[in-house]
């Protein structure tokens, strides 16, 4: 959570691909409409999205793949923790680490080994945690 600069849960609506400013690396860019603002920005917004950014995807013929690129499906649930770069590009922390899915029980499934002791926790619960770990730091 240290190097998130936003959490937020929301559904994914859409993907596309694009060059990065340098013509050099492709990325996969994701839609999610935002739900909730669990820390960090809060758009006035009522209607938010925000854009994630992750490396690899087809564009003009030529693919690119970054083994562990973090990987988004249209309708997907997820809560997210995201870090801005100086580019405006914000991107997932710690790949997949920083994604959460959140299954029609309104359960976490985590994407990750390190991530297990919070599979099947409720989405409430892990709101609840997060909001108790933004209390510390913010204590800090």
């Amino acid at each position: 959570m240290a190097s998130s600069n936003q959490i937020v849960a929301g559904h994914v609506t859409r993907s596309w691909t694009s060059w990065g400013s340098d013509h050099k690396f492709i990325w996969t860019r994701y839609e999610v409409a935002v739900d909730d603002v669990l820390a960090g920005p809060q758009n006035s917004n009522a209607s938010s999205t925000v854009v994630v950014s992750e490396p690899g995807g087809v564009l003009d013929g030529k693919a690119m793949s970054v083994e562990s690129a973090v990987r988004y499906t249209t309708g997907e649930h997820v809560v997210l923790f995201l870090h801005q770069f100086p580019s405006g590009d914000k991107r997932t922390v710690g790949w997949s680490q920083g994604k959460f899915t959140i299954d029609a029980g309104d359960r976490v499934q985590t994407n990750g080994a390190r991530m297990a002791s919070l599979n099947g926790i409720t989405y409430t619960e892990l709101r609840q945690r997060i909001a108790a770990l933004s209390q510390r730091s913010a204590a800090k």
